[in-house]
Order: C-alpha cells, then sequence, then structure tokens
C-alpha cells in the first residue's frame, strides 16, 4: 500500500459498499484488496519465520496458542494501533519473564512458569470484556455487491 490508511476510514467504505454505492464499492475493493493481501503476507512471513529460524523445524501445534494470545492482544488494545503495540509490549514482557524465570532457577515448576503468558491473556481479557468497543461491522458477514 503506497499510503497508510485509518482503520475508520476502511470500515466506512466498507460500510457504505454494503449500502449498494458503486463509487464507494469500488473504492471499498482499492482498500481492502491491498489491506487483505498485505495481512496474509506478513502472516505467511510470521509462519516461515517461527518454523524455519526460530525452531528450525515445523511440527503441528507448534506456535501453542500464540494466535489466542494475538487475538487478545487486539481485543486488549481495543482495536487502536498504539493500545495493540502496548498490549503487544506487555504480553511481549510477559513471555521474556517466563524464559527468563525457567533460566533462573526459581524452584517452581516449569509447567506454572510457561503458564505466565496465557495467565495474562486470561486476565487482560476479562478486564476488558464490557470494556471493548469492537467495529460494528466485524459480526456481519461480507456479501460483494450483486452476489446476494
Amino acid at each position: 500500500m503506497q499510503r497508510l490508511i485509518d482503520s475508520r476510514q476502511l470500515y466506512a467504505l466498507v460500510a457504505l459498499a454494503r449500502r449498494g454505492s458503486f463509487t464507494e464499492a469500488a473504492a471499498e475493493m482499492s482498500l481492502t484488496q491491498p489491506a487483505a493481501m498485505t495481512g496474509g503476507a506478513l502472516a505467511g512471513l510470521a509462519g516461515a519465520y517461527f518454523s524455519t529460524v526460530d525452531l528450525n523445524v515445523f511440527l503441528e501445534e507448534m506456535t501453542g496458542g500464540a494466535g489466542w494470545i494475538a487475538v487478545s492482544m487486539v481485543i486488549f488494545g481495543n482495536w487502536r494501533p498504539g493500545g495493540i503495540v502496548a498490549a503487544a509490549l506487555i504480553f511481549g514482557g510477559a513471555e521474556a519473564l517466563q524464559l527468563r524465570l525457567q533460566g533462573a532457577g526459581t524452584g517452581l515448576p516449569r509447567e506454572f512458569i510457561v503458564m505466565i503468558p496465557y495467565l495474562l491473556t486470561l486476565v487482560a481479557l476479562a478486564s476488558r470484556v464490557r470494556s471493548t468497543n469492537s467495529p460494528r461491522q466485524l459480526s456481519v458477514p461480507y456479501v460483494r455487491l450483486g452476489r446476494e
């Protein structure tokens, strides 16, 4: 994408396109398709990095629930880029803490130490249950114009 787009602008264009306006639908396709392709490419790069660089092997369930932590970061960050970055720093800190505690030999069972990021995820989601303002269009299925 040649320029950064405010996420509210993207949501507004999608909502306009769903109402049936052709010009807004063209604008929607010019924004949503590159956004979806960029997201897919970044997810593919992350998977390639994780399996080749970080672990150097591919295994089933190798992420260990990291995708759910990523979803919780978006919710905890209140669907805003700045909040998501702050949530990523918090959850990354929890991951680093559990690795440091494992190496420090605290005497706690390893299984309890490994649970720290996941427990933080549950606490973060439980604290934001009522106060999150997710996008209204999130639960609306996408139907292309002319294919109803």
